[in-house]
């Protein structure tokens, strides 16, 4: 039985050795994995409000008015949704481990572009102009722009434009992270969920940033710096 057991545990080396590996987590699983983390962070915070008021409702109505009570909660889960099958798109555009699939890479790209509408028109509809500009507005402008761009004819690489747009895109990320560490700041003594779901947008931002990260191209100023700090460069 312990041998069996040793067996047991020793099959799931390998594959731990894959999910924890960096080719393992292309842009598209990242993109996933923030998602994933960030609609069910929101989805644990609204029950676990819900449970102060009176309404009587169970986990399951709360999860429904969360994800479908009203516009905008119905715009965001719909962004959330093409958000997801966009990296599905990612993910089948590296699927290879090599150089992706230029056209599977600008599905993705667009289906991300128009999740960012959804997305920056959900926000608009709370009040939040900040992240409607910078997670909407700023974000489907660098998706759109970066699925239309053209490769360079003598490299085959993405042009100066093309960078330019993906880091745009990296760039949106920064007012949803600043406005989730001012709520962690803000927030009064006792409102432990508006904390645990401001750190929960923090990490998916980071999160999103990594994948952002990994559809640069090696040449891009920010990946340049960030290769640099990993190299122990000053």
């Amino acid at each position: 039985m312990p041998l069996m057991s040793i067996k047991k545990i020793a099959s799931f080396v390998p594959l731990s050795c894959t999910i924890l590996s960096r080719q393992y987590w292309d842009p598209g699983r990242l993109y996933n994995l923030g998602n994933v983390v960030g609609f069910f962070g929101g989805a644990g915070a609204a029950i676990a409000t819900g449970r102060s008021d009176a309404s009587g409702l169970s986990a399951l109505g709360r999860l429904e008015i969360y994800a479908f009570g009203n516009t905008s909660a119905l715009m965001l889960s719909l962004a959330t949704l093409i958000f997801f099958v966009a990296g599905l798109a990612y993910t089948r555009a590296w699927r290879d481990g090599t150089a992706p699939d230029r056209t599977m890479s600008q599905v993705g790209d667009g289906l991300s572009g128009i999740a960012a509408i959804a997305f920056g028109a959900g926000v608009a509809i709370l009040g939040s102009p900040v992240l409607a500009a910078s997670g909407g507005a700023m974000h489907a402008l660098g998706k759109f722009g970066s699925a239309f761009s053209i490769e360079s004819k003598s490299t085959g690489m993405p042009n100066r434009r093309s960078t330019f747009f993906k880091e745009l895109v990296l760039l949106s990320r920064i007012p949803a992270i600043c406005a989730a560490a001012v709520g962690v700041v803000r927030a009064e003594h006792g409102t432990a969920v508006q904390i645990i779901l401001s750190f929960n947008v923090i990490l998916c931002c980071i999160v999103w940033a990594a994948a952002d990260i990994r559809l640069l191209p090696a040449d891009a100023t920010v990946a340049k710096v960030i290769s640099n700090i990993v190299a122990g460069k000053r």
